[in-house]
């Protein structure tokens, strides 16, 4: 008898948990603990309260929260502000970091298509990609070189274009650097890069390619001797490529 007793008030406690009442019989106020938004929700009211402070022009506000909001953003929109913040208060150099990782990231969102035109903005000292003899090096370590000379063939230089499937100037670009290749035949290397491709990732980063799309002239030692950032045509590829072959 006495563990029936004892089941019939387990029994009814447990229908009381499931109603929601308390031990004296008084509903639990749903009040005390609210369902939490959606993560969309919560990403887009972050979003907007972070644009009207980029649009107040209170950067070091906005970085700030930023940084409080962080787990609640999407990390692309994370580092796409965080650039453009940088960028406002002329701190160039953690502006171009934040925003290349925004164009990473982003995978072709607006994000990333966003970050791509903001760091077009940063004067070019920083977003140049690397250029030099110590480039020569990096010509070897990606293969550009495997098939230099071979056969008593001289070496030929190389046009590296790096570019994105979602770029549209990449797609102009495209279209010029086909018609140029077919003018020098095999008297030039002609390459493209698609950054967003995780093999590529090391070649992007060792050339420090910023914004997209970017070409570099490398000449028959495989030396990064010009670039060009941006859409700007023909006449600009023409112009890289007669850095970097004689007599062209």
């Amino acid at each position: 008898m006495i563990f029936l007793k004892f089941r019939k008030q387990l029994v009814l406690l447990s229908l009381m948990t499931a109603l929601g009442l308390n031990g004296q019989g008084a509903a639990v106020s749903a009040k005390t603990s609210p369902p939490a938004a959606p993560a969309s929700a919560t990403s887009a009211a972050s979003v907007s309260k972070i644009e009207s402070m980029v649009k107040a022009s209170q950067f070091d506000q906005a970085l700030s929260a930023l940084k409080a909001d962080k787990a609640k953003l999407q990390p692309a929109a994370y580092h796409y502000y965080s650039g453009v913040c940088y960028s406002r208060k002329k701190e160039y150099r953690n502006a171009r970091k934040h925003l290349r990782i925004a164009i990473r990231l982003g995978r072709g969102s607006r994000y990333s298509q966003a970050a791509n035109q903001e760091i077009m903005k940063v004067p070019a000292e920083y977003i140049k990609p690397r250029t030099g003899s110590a480039t020569r090096f990096l010509a070897s370590l990606f293969g550009f070189s495997k098939d230099r000379g071979v056969g008593g063939k001289p070496p030929s230089p190389t046009v590296i274009d790096f570019y994105a499937s979602w770029c549209q100037p990449c797609k102009k670009l495209e279209q010029d650097m086909g018609t140029i290749s077919q003018r020098y035949g095999d008297k030039v290397n002609f390459m493209r890069v698609d950054v967003d491709d995780p093999k590529n990732q090391k070649m992007v980063d060792q050339y420090e390619i910023s914004p997209i799309p970017t070409v570099i002239f490398l000449n028959a030692d495989g030396e990064v001797v010009d670039y060009s950032i941006g859409y700007s045509g023909e006449k600009s590829i023409s112009r890289g490529i007669e850095k970097i072959l004689p007599g062209a």
